[in-house]
């Protein structure tokens, strides 16, 4: 199963089963969309890694201890205004319940991403992360 697979059954489940999987996968697709990259969660972690406040909560989820919780404004941070519109509008969700949602889903994803190297590796690896880190302090 691949990342955006399993953003898609997380995200459903947080909605409580509602809504069009196919819809769900699109939205997520747009949503993490980057450059030319369809699905680039790499650069959500980046961008995050760059941020002091985002930097320690993406660190959680790329470890294997427990992942920091995420508030729904800092999603919004993360991804804009413009972006997190549309894809509530594509789910037809008002954007409250779409960042609560994403605050949810989120920290799982990037969980599960970096449990099998994914993400990590397009980061350089945990030494790459950890070099992300050490330029932040």
């Amino acid at each position: 199963m691949d990342l955006l697979e399993i953003g898609t059954n997380l995200l459903k489940a947080q909605l409580g089963g509602r809504g069009d999987t196919s819809q769900i996968t699109s939205a997520l697709s747009d949503l993490f969309k980057s450059g030319s990259k369809d699905f680039d969660i790499a650069t959500i972690v980046t961008k995050m890694m760059g941020n002091n406040a985002l930097a320690g909560l993406a660190t959680s989820w790329l470890g294997d201890g427990a992942n920091k919780e995420i508030e729904p404004h800092q999603v919004q941070e993360i991804f804009g205004e413009n972006k997190i519109s549309n894809f509530s509008e594509k789910l037809g969700i008002d954007k409250g319940t779409a960042l609560e949602s994403l605050s949810k889903v989120i920290p799982q994803m990037v969980d599960k991403g970096s449990s099998d190297g994914s993400v990590l590796d397009s980061l350089g690896g945990l030494g790459g992360a950890a070099g992300m880190l050490n330029k932040l302090f």
